[in-house]
């Protein structure tokens, strides 16, 4: 029989969750030194900025009484109170504050989901569809989320002297990369940003025009990243920068968060080619906590389910001081982006006798169920009613097919062709 692994699951599940984000969250490289970040309750993070007074000029005791080097300058006459002076005497070293000041901001972005794992459904796993649905969910839906926020609102900390727009293709007549790349190179060296400083976030279009380029001779190399648990990736670098290429759904300016995940705006999203920023400028603060587990018996004494919850809330945000912002350079496309590329698709495969041998969804990683109505709710509608669609089924030619998400909105449908 079974058993409710209550305390296992509770253990594993933040290790799982950890795994999958430092795994395939690529601003995970932008994330904060943790000895400056202190969270104070459940929003508010202080972070800590370095600051001094600088350097003074140094006075020698040679010119006392009137003797010795009168061209060192006295800070008698150069009205420098004794005061500024360590010690008594009003030469030698002048002083000079320095501190770690705590500057605090609350995280904007408070999001949650609660995921529910039938009972059975687990035990038939072996116990381990509840740590695996929290792997899953958190790689294909939480993952996206907070890279594509975090290089959208990096993005929107661009200033205006460190944004351009550009086209770059593989065909002949487009923008060149390499120049645009060595436009970014030289606005970093006019503020003194070390090159190793330096991430480019560059979308899958723009690597591969980098690629073809004939521009000049490429040196490009390729490493492994590591942070903690031998937890890699491959990145690659060119003159000292690193470079890694992002998903175009995560690499869009202006995106919004909302009712089931998120998305662009539609009037002023842009795709982005190239997103370069100096680690250094950026405090990247991302926070799990109260990541809980209610057990089936508890599920099912409070409301009849008999099966596990996992109640998941994340706390992230991305802030960029202002004196920093020019460390922030964007390439953007010069037109607004359109809908996004990876749309959902739904195909109901047969056989000769017109039962269901198949349902396919593209891409399979969005979380749907297929029903079958003879309703007719367009995409982005909201479906009432529908009967659950099985392998098996014979194919009704009279009803469509959708493939709904929460709250039943449609995400794709299907009809049968004459």
């Amino acid at each position: 029989m079974a058993h409710n692994n209550i305390e296992l699951i509770t253990k594993y599940s933040p290790k799982y969750w950890d795994l999958v984000y430092k795994q395939d969250a690529v601003t995970s490289v932008l994330d904060s030194n943790q000895k400056l970040v202190k969270f104070e309750g459940a929003k508010t993070v202080k972070i800590g900025k370095w600051q001094n007074g600088g350097l003074n000029d140094y006075y020698r005791n040679n010119n006392a009484d009137g003797y010795g080097d009168t061209r060192v300058p006295n800070a008698a006459i150069d009205g420098i109170p004794a005061a500024d002076f360590v010690g008594a005497a009003d030469f030698g070293y002048q002083k000079s504050g320095v501190r770690l000041v705590w500057e605090e901001f609350t995280l904007r972005c408070d999001r949650a989901a609660a995921f529910e794992i039938e009972y059975f459904d687990n035990e038939e796993s072996g116990d381990e569809l509840v740590g695996l649905g929290v792997t899953e969910i958190s790689r294909t839906t939480i993952v996206p989320e907070v890279d594509a926020y975090c290089l959208s609102t990096l993005a929107g900390y661009a200033l205006p002297m460190g944004t351009v727009t550009g086209n770059f293709t593989a065909k002949e007549g487009a923008d060149k990369p390499l120049a645009a790349l060595n436009a970014a190179f030289l606005h970093f060296d006019n503020y003194e940003i070390p090159a190793d400083d330096q991430i480019v976030f560059a979308s899958p279009s723009f690597m591969n025009a980098l690629r073809q380029t004939d521009e000049v001779t490429k040196f490009m190399t390729q490493e492994d990243f590591r942070e903690g648990k031998d937890i890699r990736f491959k990145i690659e670098k060119y003159e000292g920068r690193t470079l890694i290429t992002v998903s175009p759904d995560r690499l869009r300016t202006n995106v919004i968060l909302g009712k089931g995940g998120y998305k662009w705006d539609a009037q002023n999203s842009k795709a982005i080619n190239f997103l370069m920023v100096a680690k250094s400028a950026v405090m990247h603060v991302v926070k799990y906590e109260n990541i809980k587990v209610i057990s089936g018996e508890t599920n099912l004494a409070a409301r009849g389910f008999d099966g596990y919850t996992i109640f998941a809330r994340i706390y992230h945000d991305v802030f960029v001081p202002d004196n920093k912002r020019v460390a922030i350079y964007l390439n953007t496309a010069a037109t607004v982006a359109q809908e996004p590329i990876r749309e959902l698709t739904l195909d109901v495969v047969a056989d000769k006798n017109d039962r269901i041998t198949a349902i396919v969804t593209n891409p399979g990683d969005v979380l749907s169920v297929v029903l079958k109505s003879t309703n007719d709710v367009a995409v982005g509608g909201t479906l009432t009613g529908g009967t659950l669609v099985s392998v098996g089924d014979t194919l009704d030619a009279e009803a469509t097919y959708y493939a709904v998400g929460a709250g039943n909105k449609v995400l794709a449908k299907y009809t049968k062709q004459a």
